[in-house]
């Protein structure tokens, strides 16, 4: 088979769609398939590595966030699908791919598919409008699963990864959907990179040394999680948090203001001194209420460490199975309650959470249920 994946969901220095697609390569340089990944960048350019090949396409950079690019040049796709000639297109974000891969495609024997990496009604349209346009908000969110229910209609399936994600494309009139669990490398992230004096210092006095690892954005619920420093701080915890993206300058004037409650290590790629600092941290706290998944859960979880996440997300799956504790976003006491009773219970939830992570959520499981599906789509086609 040769899979082509296009999105524009890729920045150079991080984000689970880019953890997604590396792994994804990394994978199919083990099998006999092709790998084609057409991205956004700096400039237009093309690397081969054995059989897969990374095709960057110039595209300016997004203005309310430098470290993506908008993935617009149709006649650059065009020529790259027709040389290629791939299988399976694989479309990772539901904005612009869908329509340069319709129209790139045309005349090729391509099956398309989609994979739902975000919810952008939920993260991106409604908290754009909420502030200044609350009434519209029902209006914006039916319009926004209509043009998602016409995009994933004119696929052959359209994956997600867990089973709240299903119930929520099925509920908007999605068809056609398979569950598809992202994965997380358990040899990397393991309880053996805990380092004590680490541990120590991400406590900074306090009881218990809390970690965030994502991007800095309002979608993400950093704004909620930097409002309940004070909060956490009372109870005897503290706010470690490590990532970029738009919100990375209010993270670092509270992090200057009130040392005490939170510490900002800033970005770090895929790296010892990541693993390290969740090994070393006691919990992970996952703010965002509108996650598809999370690869930072995995991570934490495999690392040993009890998650801490929102109620009627995919991660309180996870955290109801012994792997962590939920709270409610509106209750402070049910978030404070929520961290205690994971640090109570830090080492029967962390072994518990350990164990799932490398049993049930490996890289090579998720893509060889991927690749069986393409299989699948490609017999019937």
């Amino acid at each position: 088979m040769i899979i082509c994946d296009i999105t524009k969901f890729w920045s150079e220095r991080a984000g689970g769609v880019r953890t997604y697609l590396t792994e994804k390569s990394k994978y199919f340089q083990k099998t006999d398939h092709r790998h084609i990944l057409i991205l956004p960048g700096k400039e237009n350019s093309r690397e081969t590595d054995g059989n897969v090949t990374m095709y960057r396409v110039r595209s300016p950079r997004l203005p309310w966030d430098g470290n993506y690019r908008f993935l617009f040049n149709a006649p650059a796709i065009r020529r790259i699908l027709q040389e290629e000639r791939p299988d399976i297109v694989e479309l990772g974000d539901p904005y612009v791919a869908p329509w340069l891969v319709a129209w790139g495609a045309r005349g090729l024997p391509v099956q398309r598919v989609a994979y739902f990496h975000a919810d952008i009604v939920g993260s991106h349209l409604i908290p754009l409008i909420a502030d200044w346009a609350s009434p519209l908000i029902r209006v914006v969110e039916k319009v926004g699963w209509s043009y998602l229910r016409y995009v994933y209609s004119q696929v052959e399936a359209t994956f997600a990864a867990s089973d709240i994600m299903i119930r929520k494309l099925h509920g908007a009139g999605v068809s056609n959907i398979g569950i598809v669990p992202l994965g997380v490398d358990g040899h990397f992230f393991s309880p053996q990179m805990a380092d004590e004096n680490l541990r120590q210092e991400m406590r900074g006095g306090k009881q218990a040394a809390v970690l965030y690892v994502g991007r800095l954005s309002s979608e993400k619920g950093v704004k909620w999680l930097l409002s309940k420093t004070e909060l956490l701080s009372h109870a005897g915890f503290r706010l470690t948090v490590i990532g970029d993206g738009p919100l990375k300058p209010m993270v670092e004037e509270l992090a200057a203001k009130h040392p005490d409650r939170l510490a900002y290590l800033g970005f770090m790629k895929h790296s010892d001194l990541l693993a390290k600092c969740y090994a070393s941290s006691d919990l992970f706290l996952s703010p965002g209420v509108h996650e598809t998944f999370g690869i930072s859960l995995l991570e934490a979880m495999a690392s040993g460490k009890p998650i801490v996440v929102p109620e009627g997300t995919p991660g309180s799956l996870l955290a109801r199975d012994g792997c962590g504790t939920v709270f409610s976003p509106q209750s402070d006491v049910s978030l404070v309650k929520a961290l205690e009773q994971a640090f109570l219970h830090s080492k029967s939830m962390g072994n518990q959470a350990r164990s799932k992570a490398v049993e049930t959520y490996s890289w090579d499981r998720c893509f060889d249920t991927l690749c069986e599906q393409y299989g699948k789509i490609l017999q019937t086609a």
